[in-house]
């Protein structure tokens, strides 16, 4: 197999939250680069395939009080998942070093509209078995779980598991209606962002994709793309917040320009995780869902407009001059 080719990101890795654990070993990755290369992408693999595991804040275990456990084995794993509600399903899908309850906040709102709606730890996140992650992993358990619950009628996910998703949804029908929350872009910026952190060789960064791809039998292209490579059939809601130092507005803005007649909701002043607990995410996330789903003859009858509180909708057509103001505007 080729090697991988990765363009470096222009884009700002500037506070960013995740793998901000390994910025003291960039001194010793330096000289690691230097004197053993194949050793030094071997280690700097290990270490991108492995989420830490953060606390759970008593919201989320308030959130998960009414859900039912259940568990699925994905490629000899256990993974942990829980269920409310039911009607026509909708699937929560968290981010890198994330967990299911962290997008329980829409869990009652959408159960209150008549859906049934389920969530998971993806492999080695949470309360799932296992220690190494990665976009082939979690769209496998994504698919296997659509497989078990389905038909899945929308999904909702946030960061990493917008990639995870998006991948696994150019290979297998998952469900008609997709919410990325804070999407990543083009994975490449993620790949730049974590050599520079370590203080990896261009060499060795190239050198460690290449064996992340080996070891799923993959392009690179075809994991770079993940949410850049619209799915024929699938409605797209992208909601991105400005100040967002995780997942930039950009990333928004393109994946937003990738996708026909998809709808980008622009916020304001929630960063990366607030913005799965606000009510007017949660309350766009619900109308947009419930457009096919058959609960609502309003929504059957009408193409979603994504209006709230006086918010004009329309597609995204790729304008940025003149957001609206306020907390939430809808492109």
């Amino acid at each position: 197999m080729s090697e991988a080719q990765i363009h470096v990101s222009k884009k700002s890795t500037n506070g960013r939250s995740f793998y901000w654990y390994l910025a003291p070993l960039r001194g010793l990755f330096r000289v690691f680069c230097a004197l053993a290369p194949n050793s030094a992408a071997k280690v700097a693999l290990r270490l991108f395939r492995t989420p830490f595991r953060h606390s759970t804040p008593a919201r989320e275990d308030s959130w998960m009080a009414s859900a039912e456990p259940f568990e699925l084995t994905v490629a000899g794993e256990r993974l942990a998942a829980w269920t409310w509600g039911s009607g026509p399903t909708v699937l929560l899908v968290h981010g890198w070093e994330g967990r299911g309850s962290q997008m329980g906040a829409f869990a009652r709102p959408l159960v209150d509209a008549g859906f049934g709606v389920i969530t998971l730890d993806g492999p080695g996140h949470g309360q799932s078995s296992g220690r190494r992650s990665s976009v082939p992993q979690y769209a496998e358990a994504l698919a296997m779980l659509a497989e078990k619950v389905g038909p899945v009628h929308g999904i909702v996910t946030h960061s990493f598991g917008g990639a995870a998703t998006g991948w696994a949804a150019q290979r297998v029908p998952l469900a008609a209606r997709l919410v990325f929350i804070a999407p990543p872009g083009d994975l490449d910026q993620y790949v730049t962002f974590f050599g520079d952190l370590l203080g990896l060789s261009p060499k060795v960064l190239i050198r460690m994709v290449s064996l992340l791809v080996q070891r799923f039998n993959l392009r690179w292209d075809e994991i770079r793309y993940a949410t850049l490579t619209p799915v024929d059939g699938v409605d797209l809601l992208v909601i991105q917040d400005r100040d967002d130092k995780d997942s930039p507005f950009s990333n928004g803005l393109e994946v937003a320009a990738a996708w026909p007649d998809s709808r980008l909701v622009a916020t304001s002043g929630l960063g990366h995780r607030r913005i799965l607990r606000n009510p007017d995410v949660i309350a766009q996330t619900v109308d947009f869902l419930s457009v096919g789903a058959g609960l609502r003859e309003a929504a059957e009858a009408l193409p979603y407009n994504g209006a709230r509180e006086g918010a004009e909708a329309f597609p995204y057509n790729g304008a940025r001059a003149g957001e609206k103001a306020g907390p939430i505007s809808v492109q």
